[in-house]
């Protein structure tokens, strides 16, 4: 199984690929009033692919 995760800062229009490490990632806060953006993608054994998109997630305070 894989786990790949992605963030964007501008609504999902551009994703830039995380290091996930043990299921978790670090990301940067985004900036006041701005939201934040999340993708997982997951691939298991037999190669079937699910993927989940969270956008504005939250926003930077």
């Amino acid at each position: 199984m894989s786990l790949r995760g992605y963030v964007s800062y501008d609504g999902g229009k551009n994703w830039k690929a995380l290091t996930v490490r043990h299921g978790k990632v670090v990301v940067r806060n985004p900036s006041v009033g701005k939201g934040i953006s999340f993708r997982a993608e997951v691939t298991d054994t037999k190669g079937d692919k699910a993927t989940l998109s969270i956008y504005d997630a939250y926003r930077g305070m």
